[in-house]
């Protein structure tokens, strides 16, 4: 597997520098903006759009798992899924609220992003406490567990890894969404504001340099969420062990 990923890295990037469209700068030209990029201080750009998305992935998904765990309670089943249809809404009409709501630049934001994240990660979660089987409750109760004890080992507890899944998965959003929710407020700064700038300029071997750098940062977020999985959860793992 490590040579076909190998091989598959190899000819993209020959494909990438034959240049096949020719408004796409090549791989040597993007390759070389990288530097430049660096010392004009793209890192510190890079750390201010982490941050942001930090926040607003720690506050979502907060909100998703304690909500989707009030779905056991028949009062909150109507107004939790109502909510996850929140998910088709444009955020044309939506950011004119935000602006309304917030004075502040950065909760503007990070607000933004944790409405995009939140109504997807609690669809998510939602399905997965609509799944747990009949017969966990059963046994919970069976061993002589109170109700809060049952949630807490059946509904929390035992839907912790995929809780974390889930989380790892719509992350992912929050990089497809900076560059727009950044430029609603441009005065912290941050990547998605150079990336405008950059764009508006037309200098694309240095927006695709950019975006090389938000890529990797991306996969870099998501293999640590998997090691912090495997850490919390070392029993999921169970199931990829070879035997």
């Amino acid at each position: 597997m490590l040579w076909l990923a190998a091989l598959w890295v190899v000819g993209f990037g020959m494909f990438w520098q034959a240049n096949p469209v020719r408004v796409m700068p090549t791989l040597t030209e993007v390759g070389g903006a990288i530097l430049p990029l660096w010392r004009a201080g793209v890192g510190n750009a890079i750390l201010v759009s982490m941050w942001t998305l930090l926040e607003a992935i720690l506050i979502s998904s907060a909100l998703s798992l304690g909500l989707s765990y009030l779905y056991v309670l028949a009062v909150f089943r109507f107004p939790l899924i109502s909510a996850t249809k929140l998910r088709f809404l444009g955020f044309t009409g939506l950011i004119t609220l935000f602006y309304l709501a917030t004075k502040d630049g950065h909760i503007l934001k990070v607000a933004v992003l944790t409405f995009a994240i939140t109504v997807f990660l609690l669809t998510d979660m939602l399905k997965v406490v609509r799944e747990i089987p009949q017969e966990r409750y059963n046994l919970a109760r069976t061993l002589g567990m109170n109700r809060l004890r049952v949630v807490w080992e059946v509904v929390v507890r035992g839907t912790l890894s995929t809780a974390i899944e889930s989380i790892r998965a719509n992350a992912a959003i929050g990089w497809m969404m900076l560059t727009m929710v950044e430029g609603l407020s441009r005065s912290d700064g941050g990547v998605g504001v150079l990336l405008l700038n950059l764009n508006r300029s037309r200098m694309l071997e240095n927006v695709f340099a950019v975006q090389l750098m938000i890529l990797f940062m991306g996969v870099g977020q998501d293999y640590l969420i998997g090691i912090i999985k495997d850490v919390v959860c070392p029993y999921a793992r169970l199931g990829k062990a070879k035997i």
